[in-house]
């Protein structure tokens, strides 16, 4: 890692100064449209403790900026989660808004859209990844407040934080033909 000196804050500050100048309104590439369904398998330690059918279905609204973004994963009762994904800022910032005062930031990298946020002490990254005829769907979880702190010790490194991990859930969603 190079030392810090003051070129890099510039560089920095000049990057998201371009990134501010970036600002418009986004669009969601046509390819995330439709209905995609898979198993998703839920994973500990131990292996695979859970599998169950999931849909993920993304559309278009009539506002620009705004796709309807439904999970549904078929447990005894269908669990259904009816959010909104919706553009801000500069292009591949998005957030999902889930309809009930929560709020996740989403940052899209090419065919790649990531979530990471914490909810009851829990951290959670989910990813979503187009990748050939399907939708890669992620999850890794753990608790967000017991970190192993080390790098005290290295020059330019102030710490490290590593977090345990907990659990794992992957589905390979495909595009069902409607």
């Amino acid at each position: 890692m190079p030392p810090l000196n003051s070129k890099y804050p510039v560089l920095i500050i000049f990057s998201m100064l371009i990134g501010l100048s970036n600002i418009q309104a986004q669009t969601l590439s046509s390819s995330w449209y439709g209905s995609w369904m898979g198993t998703l398998e839920i994973y500990s330690d131990t292996g695979i403790t859970q599998s169950l059918k999931m849909e993920l279905t993304i559309s278009p609204t009539d506002s620009t900026g705004i796709w309807d973004w439904t999970i549904l994963y078929h447990l005894e009762e269908k669990d259904e989660r009816k959010y909104q994904l919706i553009a801000v800022g500069s292009p591949g910032q998005f957030q999902i808004d889930e309809q009930n005062s929560i709020i996740l930031d989403l940052q899209a990298f090419g065919d790649f859209m990531i979530s990471r946020f914490v909810v009851n002490n829990t951290m959670l990254s989910i990813s979503y990844r187009l990748s050939g005829e399907n939708l890669l769907f992620e999850v890794i979880s753990g608790p967000e407040n017991s970190p192993r702190v080390t790098g005290q010790e290295v020059e330019f490194v102030e710490r490290i934080l590593s977090y345990p991990i907990a659990g794992y859930q992957f589905a390979k969603l495909s595009k069902v033909e409607e």
